[in-house]
């Protein structure tokens, strides 16, 4: 016997480690999540309006268009919930990945159509017209840029390995 099982040292690590534990940290990190979301998406938004369309605005604007645009978010997330509860599986999401009967994160097919989720799809529409309406180009133009840097990140997510932030 190891000094560390002798000394409680599995028992304290079970306290950290257990399903109690797990339940805060996930609480914690959606709340910390959803917070990092909104900045990052506000940057994206200031950052093609400075960059590429040469306007200029505070970044704090596009953070509350950001915000403002999550609310669809908060709505695909219980929808989400809904569903994994109704078909019991935590991958049922409103996407393309409902058409898959054994829905496997391994299976690159399958992140990619999990990834097209109506919510997300939606969430990038409101945030092409908080673009659009920040620097006062045209919707299509707003559209057709964030959908394109939308589906890369996607895709990088899906083929580095990380397709569950594809989600």
């Amino acid at each position: 016997q190891s000094a560390v099982e002798g000394s409680g040292g599995y028992v304290a690590m079970e306290k950290f480690t257990g399903p109690g534990m797990m339940k805060v940290f996930g609480s914690v990190g959606a709340i910390i999540g959803s917070f990092v979301k909104i900045f990052w998406w506000g940057f994206v938004i200031w950052a093609l309006a400075r960059w590429l369309f040469k306007v200029e605005f505070p970044y704090m604007r596009a953070v509350e268009a950001a915000g403002l645009a999550a609310m669809f978010g908060v709505l695909g997330a219980i929808v989400s919930l809904l569903l994994a509860v109704t078909m019991g599986s935590m991958f049922a999401t409103p996407s393309l990945a409902l058409l898959v009967d054994e829905f496997s994160p391994a299976n690159k097919t399958h992140l990619l159509l999990g990834a097209v989720n109506f919510f997300n799809l939606w969430l990038v529409g409101v945030l092409a017209f908080g673009l659009s309406r920040l620097s006062g180009i045209s919707f299509g133009k707003a559209a057709l840029v964030l959908f394109c840097f939308w589906t890369a990140l996607e895709l990088a997510f899906i083929f580095a390995g990380a397709g569950q932030m594809a989600l």
